[in-house]
């Protein structure tokens, strides 16, 4: 069964509640490319549509906890190999 992406940096400090949500700073931008760097947008799957038809679609409060699936990478080579896709 695929996993979800590891995480590629450390998530020490980074305040995610239903509230604030570090990662959403860099993942839910529209352009790919943020502070000089290319991030992977959150998927779709993860998006809701907002109330308003004109507004941007938003982060689905059911999954907000982005560190329930996706876990820090560590300093190890991994066990398996992740074969996870983006639909």
């Amino acid at each position: 069964m695929p996993r979800p992406p590891l995480i590629l940096h450390t998530v020490e400090n980074f305040d995610i509640t239903p509230k604030e949500n570090a990662c959403l700073e860099c993942h839910i931008h529209i352009d790919s490319e943020f502070k000089g760097h290319k991030m992977p947008m959150v998927s779709k799957s993860q998006l809701v549509k907002a109330t308003d038809a004109n507004a941007a679609l938003q982060l689905n409060m059911l999954r907000w906890q982005c560190n329930s699936c996706h876990v820090p990478q560590g300093d190890a080579k991994p066990l398996v190999s992740n074969d996870f896709k983006v639909n």
